[in-house]
């Protein structure tokens, strides 16, 4: 989908595909959500925010809460500030280049 803001891909069918965690990992008991962008047909980006949780079952929700609103806001900044449900600790969310 090309929103104006980039090109933004979700692929929530793969997500149901490869497991209930896809997009989510644990470090040191607390869930994070990984998400790559893809701005245009030929770059990409990895953006990891904090979900803020040592639950499973609640950081599923909130990354399905996350994944809806970056298909309305199309940037994962705009996505975590409008969901509330996620953060990148130490600062603000920031996007990490893809290696």
């Amino acid at each position: 989908m090309n929103n104006g803001l980039g090109w933004l891909t979700v692929h929530t069918a793969w997500r149901r595909a490869s497991g209930e965690n896809h997009h989510l990992w644990r470090n040191h008991g607390t869930w994070y959500i990984s998400v790559t962008i893809y701005p245009s047909h030929f770059t990409k980006e990895r953006f990891r925010a904090s979900l803020q949780t040592h639950e499973v079952v609640e950081a599923r929700l909130r990354r399905d809460k996350f994944l809806s609103a970056m298909s309305v806001y199309g940037d994962p900044e705009d996505a975590l500030a409008a969901c509330g449900c996620a953060r990148k600790c130490g600062g603000p969310a920031r996007r990490l280049p893809f290696p």
